[in-house]
């Protein structure tokens, strides 16, 4: 991961605390639960937004493959916003937080 702020690529061990919200059918926004979220490798050749339940470090609350393709967006400072998915089974996503700096800071790998 590349540090936008010095240019250095390293692997990020630091974990903030974040909500996870997906959008039911009725377009609302469900709280899918508190957690520490993680920029880390979940594949090989891909970097991923992880979060693991703060009530239950075993449980995975999200894993998400960061494509570049995708559109992030950033809301009121504090919110990231992205969907997911292709045809039937798009999903919306957010994460909210009050350390959305962490997040912005790093991209994935060029």
């Amino acid at each position: 991961i590349r540090d936008r702020s010095t240019g250095d690529q390293r692997m990020n061990k630091a974990k903030r605390r974040v909500k996870v919200y997906k959008i039911n059918d009725k377009g609302q926004w469900d709280d899918q639960g508190t957690g520490h979220v993680e920029i880390k490798n979940i594949e090989w050749d891909r970097m991923g937004i992880v979060v693991k339940s703060e009530k239950d470090k075993t449980l995975t609350i999200l894993e998400s493959k960061i494509v570049p393709e995708d559109v992030y967006q950033k809301h009121q400072d504090t919110i990231i916003v992205w969907t997911e998915g292709a045809e039937e089974d798009i999903v919306d996503l957010a994460l909210s937080s009050v350390s959305y700096t962490h997040l912005r800071a790093h991209e994935t790998p060029e």
